[in-house]
């Protein structure tokens, strides 16, 4: 074999060899508006009086492919969102979503390829995109998956060699002045968006 080729061939076994590792998904804790888990942006608060629609968020983890001992984050809902309570299907929850909770599973559970953990009821302080009490259309509120306070990370524990696990938290909108729910990018595919 001609020493050119050798050195091709290398570099193509190297790259045949990284690429799972750069393809794989990185796990993601994101917040659903409908329990199909479907909807990741709400285009308006109810048309009712402020303060009186109880609604429900899904926290979904994605993308673990792993067993799970337990999982910590925090849920940031903004200024038109008021937490009423935490309702976790699953195992048993240390804390509340919006100071960070830390939910831990007696049995581990998986998340192929999704895994609803959490459920939070709360009311809409708003009434269509309009902020309550100022007549201001608002737009684009985020509500937010946020590290835990104590650990300062967004991560679940694997079970069984118990080793802490990153994630990213995906940020929903309410009132999307676009229309567009969370999706993933890179910064090349935003400055592209400019040119």
């Amino acid at each position: 074999m001609k020493p050119i080729a050798r050195i091709l061939m290398g570099v193509f076994l190297t790259g045949v060899a990284l690429a799972p590792a750069s393809l794989a998904q990185v796990p993601s804790i994101g917040i659903y508006w409908d329990e199909a888990l479907q909807r990741r942006s709400m285009e308006s608060c109810p048309a009712a009086l402020y303060g009186t629609v109880v609604d429900t968020l899904y926290v979904v983890a994605d993308g673990f492919d792993m067993a799970m001992a337990s999982i910590e984050y925090r849920v940031d809902l903004g200024p038109y969102l008021v937490f009423l309570r935490d309702i976790v299907p699953v195992g048993v929850a240390e804390g509340f979503s919006i100071d960070g909770i830390r939910i831990t599973f007696p049995t581990p559970v998986g998340t192929t390829p999704q895994l609803l953990i959490q459920k939070i009821h709360f009311l809409y302080m708003c009434q269509g995109c309009v902020a309550a009490g100022t007549g201001f259309v608002f737009i684009d509120e985020p509500i937010t998956v946020l590290p835990h306070p104590q650990s300062g990370k967004i991560q679940a524990i694997r079970w069984p060699d118990m080793t802490a696990v990153e994630a990213e938290g995906l940020i929903s909108i309410l009132c999307p002045h676009i229309g567009t729910p969370t999706e993933r990018t890179t910064w090349g595919n935003i400055k592209g968006l400019f040119h």
